[in-house]
């Protein structure tokens, strides 16, 4: 299996971002409220964000399990798969891919706000210093990303 260059995998993942980013737009709008003083601020329930985070995660580890691809690695031909199988990776596999991300934007952007971006952009980048192409990511859920058949 040829691994994905990190310019693949950088376009496939800014690619799901800005649909993820979309969706999370478009989900938060709808609660935006102003102030007679012109103040803007967003009342979202508690259960909407907890629904919101549900369909991202439906959004990422669900195909990746099921196909080993999102919707921006079809786009770049590549997909994600076990290191030790070769096959889609497992639920715990693709939920381990998807939750360093998230931790590191939800947990860390209140306290690192832009800083978020190049933490994540490092972890990412990892892949540039394993001779297989392999994150952080990939090594700690045993996944790789590869060149699609």
């Amino acid at each position: 299996m040829t691994p994905a260059s990190l310019g693949q995998r950088a376009t496939a993942r800014c690619l799901d971002f800005v649909v993820l980013l979309l969706l999370l737009v478009g989900s938060f709008a709808g609660f935006a409220n102003e102030d007679a003083d012109g103040t803007k601020s967003f009342d979202v329930p508690w259960w909407w964000v907890l629904l919101v985070l549900m369909a991202l995660l439906a959004f990422e580890v669900v195909p990746v399990r099921v196909r080993g691809q999102t919707p921006g690695k079809i786009l770049t031909k590549i997909r994600v798969v076990s290191a030790s199988t070769g096959e889609n990776p497992s639920w715990r596999q693709a939920l381990a891919r998807w939750i360093v991300p998230v931790v590191i934007l939800l947990g860390l952007s209140p306290i690192l706000s832009l800083a978020v971006l190049p933490l994540l952009a490092v972890v990412y980048g990892t892949a540039l210093l394993d001779q297989g192409g392999r994150s952080v990511l990939d090594k700690l859920a045993g996944t790789r990303v590869v060149q699609a058949r």
